[in-house]
């Protein structure tokens, strides 16, 4: 998993389809800052710094909204209600046809014999499995004393016939860790496969946009033409890759947004060959009867982080930026602050 300005972090995860892998929304995003993982790579079957099918990146996440809004309160953590909501599916950018790939069910009972398999980081880069019976059982948990460390997080629970029952996570800070609750259970801890984690999946696996209580997380990137002299943004990573081919300088995902809220509309100019957005419908009909080509809703406003926009006259260009560095200096370099365009995630 990448993040801005921090080294890689490592995880593990599942295939359930050619290009979906179910992990834990943990792994995506960081419980103590926010912040969502820029993206994440997935090496199925890596084993000591060897891919024999090579990697897949993913930009899409699709997750249970209460995890997401939960962070959104300002609740900082791994708090209990995140724990009941630590699951997640990556939608990756190509699809793996010759990995395999396992089914999942609601079926799980008490005392039953289930398999942790995941990357723990006291291995290296090798995977391994540890075993042993349920301890405890609801409709969004389970619990097991079974050996798991650092990096087993995201990895699957499978029962005897190697379906998905349980996605591996951590237990809550807050309450739990008293001596007769760590002699019962250790810190074992799994989401459990239940009716909104098949929702969850089947929304991922038909690409479905965010609707009851699934929320469908994208990335937004950033590209700038040093010709031109100005920066374009897009969701689609085939414009991104086919313009980085082109003149222009990938600088990564810009932000994340939702795929429901409030519409921000693109428009494009092709006298002067730039864009304009904008969540401002009147500002969309003045200037697509002005010249502008309105090309649709790009993204949507959603979350609590602020993007900023500037004007730079002579240039004739906006700027979109969370950086209120950048948006600071800028402002003293020629560019005119036009306030928050929009919220990201």
């Amino acid at each position: 998993m990448y993040f801005k300005n921090s080294r890689p972090k490592r995880g593990s995860g599942v295939m359930i389809a050619p290009n979906k892998a179910l992990t834990a929304a943990h792994c995506l995003r960081n419980v103590e800052t926010n912040e969502w993982a820029e993206s994440v790579v997935v090496y199925p079957a890596y084993a000591g710094g060897h891919a024999p099918y090579g990697g897949a990146t993913g930009w899409t996440y699709h997750v249970l909204s209460s995890f997401k809004n939960d962070l959104a309160t300002g609740e900082y953590g791994y708090t209990r209600n995140k724990v009941e909501n630590d699951i997640a599916v990556i939608t990756l950018s190509r699809s793996l046809p010759d990995v395999g790939f396992l089914s999942v069910t609601n079926q799980v009972a008490m005392n039953q014999k289930v398999q942790v398999v995941g990357y723990p980081s006291d291995k290296g880069e090798y995977m391994y499995a540890a075993s042993g019976p349920v301890l405890e059982s609801s409709d969004r948990l389970l619990r097991y004393q079974i050996d798991t460390y650092g990096g087993n997080s995201g990895g699957p629970v499978l029962d005897a016939n190697n379906r998905i029952v349980a996605i591996n996570i951590a237990s809550p800070k807050e309450g739990v860790n008293t001596a007769d609750y760590l002699q019962r259970y250790g810190r074992n801890s799994a989401r459990r496969i239940n009716q909104e984690a098949l929702a969850l999946i089947d929304y991922a696996k038909n690409n479905r946009n965010s609707a009851k209580g699934i929320s469908k997380v994208i990335a937004t990137f950033r590209l700038y033409h040093p010709g031109l002299k100005y920066h374009l943004y897009t969701t689609d990573a085939n414009e991104k890759n086919v313009l980085a081919g082109q003149g222009w300088n990938d600088e990564g995902v810009a932000w994340r947004t939702d795929t429901q809220g409030k519409p921000v509309y693109r428009l494009y100019h092709a006298g002067i060959k730039k864009h304009v957005y904008t969540t401002d419908s009147n500002e969309k009909n003045v200037l697509a009867r002005s010249g502008w080509k309105y090309e649709g809703i790009t993204w949507y406003s959603s979350g609590t982080k602020p993007v900023y926009r500037l004007y730079q006259p002579d240039l004739k260009v906006h700027l979109y930026t969370m950086d209120t560095n950048e948006k600071n200096v800028l402002s003293t370099r020629g560019w005119k602050y036009e306030g928050v365009a929009w919220n990201v995630e």
